[in-house]
């Protein structure tokens, strides 16, 4: 599925089948928005399979269609001003933008609204809630 799908997605994490809990009625929709506000960078990977047909979804304000992948990049820079923004497919690009950026900033992490509500009433890390799994990164 497609960053796009998802965001207009009603469809919960259960309903994705997720490893979500029995009582996780959290929408998709949801996950995305939190992870991207939280983000220093985000990666857009495979851009090249962003298909014109998309662009339904998102017109300018003269009625022109944009490309999807800029608008895309619009909408995360929408929910995240701060964020570093990576385009690119096959993930091609210098893995030293998002390891060891020293970009995380523990007093502001702790301000975020959602740092108390974590602090009260902790869950499973989205690693373990979503079923995401670790990835290798090598190189020659």
């Amino acid at each position: 599925s497609t960053f796009l799908e998802n965001f207009q997605s009603l469809d919960n994490v259960k309903m994705k089948g997720w490893n979500a809990t029995n009582t996780d009625e959290r929408s998709i929709v949801n996950l995305l928005v939190d992870q991207i506000e939280f983000a220093n960078v985000v990666v857009l990977n495979k851009s090249d399979l962003v298909r014109e047909e998309n662009n339904k979804f998102f017109n300018t304000e003269s009625g022109q269609n944009k490309p999807s992948v800029e608008s895309i990049k619009e909408m995360i820079q929408f929910l995240n001003p701060k964020a570093e923004v990576i385009v690119t497919s096959f993930c091609s690009f210098p893995i030293e933008k998002v390891m060891g950026t020293g970009l995380f900033d523990f007093k502001k992490a702790a301000t975020a609204p959602k740092w108390f509500q974590e602090l009260v009433s902790p869950h499973s890390a989205e690693t373990e809630e979503y079923g995401f799994e670790s990835w290798v990164y090598e190189t020659n």
